[in-house]
């Protein structure tokens, strides 16, 4: 780090394979009122350090918290309750050892030795380089660490002004922490995004108390902590500057890194929106990524692409990834038709709804789209109200099947554990998997976790009792922390809950797909041919060496071709038809869709109806070229 007397610093365990949005964008505003930041990717070091492979793991493991564990010596030195977290989850340690060879021994090493001499020598470092001002952004598994590093900051020099905000910090969090630990002197609760620069010009003003804005909170203030309004930027986005990011490209050339040094290549984070416009209309009940702060704002298009070719051009990159929580309509439309006009060639990763047309995907792709989150979660219609999701299953299948069609990485997961559940939800899944198998597998099979801020943890959606703060978190920090209002995650009391008998028939299916998928060779196919007189379909869904062709005559082909692009009830297929000039009655277009169902060649939801097929003619690659990118 160059001589600064401020310090940005994001700590392990943030993902080392990616710039911090926050860290970037902070710095960026911070230039703009003419204070000079430092950006110190500590994550990238510490994953230098224990290995890159290692550090993913750890950043990753969240029910076993063992990310926050390995620098819960370096926080909390008396506290030996955290000594028996390993004990308590033995499964996940032992998953641990398995991916990367890491022993129990190791683990301990890692928290007795290597973060504790890890946090002493960094301090160290900034101390030297004159710091004044260390500033923590906190999200996920980076709390203990940021907490140990300020630690040792105060312990060295007192007089060091340690702030902290993010995601850990929403809510009543940021309070609690700032009670606990005498080492934070200001907090900000919400988007810093104004107060971060206020908060500086006090502080090297040597102004005090801080100025009263919405979402500071220092000591201060605490008794007035409950009251504090939370921080929103309140201009528009395109106010914003592009974030700088210079500092981590740095940081990985110093600790022997490159962007080939990573399982996933580097993906750049930009912005173009906040907040969930669907949160805004149903709150799905289990989610609570956005906190509090669900309006939904979104950038112009033209800044969200000045801010793409300004990054493209600082770091010669066509790879980026949406920190959005989900892509806005306007948005999606705006970019699908701008993108490919100015000729560029990127390749952008987005979160978004999965109710998309053939169209809608296609324009995605076009647009550079190559990889995104579709939050499908399910593909049981039961559970997907439950949920709140405002989707039905055969539309996520439809969404999978032009993600495959046009090569889009799509990273999903199936959910399990929702009040309410009953065991058909699963079995019905499990029996619909095998006609999937041409289709992208989910990475995991996982319960719902009850997470602050969801509609689950304050009642909003009923059904789980007894909240309690999860047992990693207990364990790993000390007793005088208010874990009630700290914690993040929780553990609750569920009477209605199906049970592992009901899930592992899904499991089962879950496992047997993504083996399909891992095999050597095509991966799993079923595609059709248009030709004069008929269709012809490929299914290599079992084996896709020796995949067994099916001619569909006309009509049947016609009809096939009715429920291509989207579900369709009987009635709309027939409109179909009619409009094509094909006339069958309803009973031979009901018998024929039933054919296909039986076949296993469509998928029937009530009264809609789905080809599972897609076009043999990939616009983006052959069948099976589909990876993560």
């Amino acid at each position: 780090m160059p001589e600064q007397t401020i310090a940005l610093v994001n700590m392990p365990f943030a993902a080392a394979n990616a710039p911090s949005m926050q860290v970037g964008l902070l710095k960026a505003i911070a230039a703009t009122h003419g204070i000079e930041v430092a950006a110190v990717y500590a994550n990238v070091e510490f994953a230098a350090r224990i290995g890159v492979d290692l550090f993913a793991r750890l950043s990753d493991v969240h029910e076993a918290q063992l990310g926050e564990w390995v620098f819960s010596r370096a926080a909390f030195p008396s506290n030996t309750r955290a000594d028996a977290l390993p004990g308590r989850f033995p499964a996940v340690v032992a998953a641990l050892a398995a991916e990367t060879g890491t022993t129990a021994a190791r683990l301990a090493a890692l928290r007795e030795h290597d973060a504790v001499a890890f946090v002493a020598e960094l301090a160290e470092r900034l101390l030297a380089d004159g710091l004044r001002i260390a500033c923590f952004t906190s999200t996920f598994q980076q709390n203990v660490a940021s907490l140990a590093l300020a630690r040792e900051l105060k312990r060295r020099d007192p007089e060091v002004f340690c702030l902290f905000g993010g995601a850990n910090f929403d809510g009543p969090m940021g309070a609690a922490y700032l009670r606990a630990f005498e080492w934070i002197d200001a907090a900000v609760v919400g988007e810093a995004d104004e107060a971060f620069p206020a908060v500086l010009d006090a502080v090297l003003a040597g102004r005090r108390p801080l100025p009263a804005m919405p979402g500071l909170i220092d000591r201060s203030r605490l008794d007035d902590a409950p009251h504090v309004e939370r921080a929103t930027f309140t201009r528009p986005l395109d106010t914003l500057p592009t974030p700088d990011y210079g500092d981590y490209f740095t940081a990985l050339e110093r600790a022997g890194l490159s962007r080939g040094g990573f399982e996933i290549p580097v993906r750049i984070p930009f912005e173009s929106a906040r907040g969930c416009w669907w949160g805004e209309k149903s709150h799905c009940t289990f989610c609570g990524v956005n906190g509090l702060g669900m309006g939904f704002r979104e950038k112009s298009p033209s800044v969200v692409i000045r801010d793409l070719e300004i990054l493209a051009r600082r770091h010669r990159t066509v790879t980026f990834s949406a920190v959005d929580n989900i892509l806005g309509p306007r948005l999606r439309a705006a970019l699908t038709e701008e993108l490919p006009r100015l000729g560029y060639d990127l390749e952008l990763f987005y979160e978004l709804k999965a109710n998309l047309s053939r169209e809608h995907v296609r324009a995605l792709r076009n647009a550079g789209v190559d990889a995104v989150q579709p939050g499908i979660e399910s593909l049981s219609s039961r559970l997907l109200t439950l949920m709140g999701k405002g989707i039905r299953a055969i539309q996520n299948v439809n969404a999978l099947r032009w993600f495959r069609h046009h090569g889009v990485w799509a990273r999903w997961s199936l959910l399990h554990g929702f009040p309410g559940e009953v065991a058909t939800d699963y079995a019905e899944q499990a029996a619909m998997i095998p006609l999937l198998h041409h289709l992208q597998p989910p990475q995991m099979l996982c319960p719902v976790r009850v997470e602050r801020f969801t509609p689950y943890f304050d009642g909003r959606a009923p059904g789980f009792t007894n909240l309690r703060p999860a047992t990693a978190f207990e364990l790993v920090y000390p007793e005088h922390l208010d874990t009630a209002q700290a914690a993040y995650l929780f553990e609750a009391d569920c009477d209605v809950l199906v049970g592992p008998q009901a899930i592992e028939p899904l499991r089962a299916a879950v496992r047997g797909w993504q083996e399909r998928w891992e095999a050597d060779g095509m991966a799993p196919f079923l595609t059709f041919r248009n030709a004069p007189g008929g269709l012809f379909v490929d299914d290599g869904r079992t084996a896709p060496a020796a995949p067994r062709r099916l001619y569909c005559e006309a009509p049947l082909g016609d009809v096939y071709l009715a429920c291509l692009d989207r579900p369709r009830s009987l009635a709309s297929a027939g409109r179909a038809l009619d409009e094509r000039g094909i006339a069958m009655s309803t009973e031979e277009l009901a018998a024929a869709l039933e054919a296909f169902v039986a076949k296993g060649l469509m998928l029937r939801e009530d009264d809609l109806y789905l080809a599972l097929a897609t076009p043999a003619r990939h616009p983006h690659g052959a069948p099976g070229e589909v990876a993560p990118s």
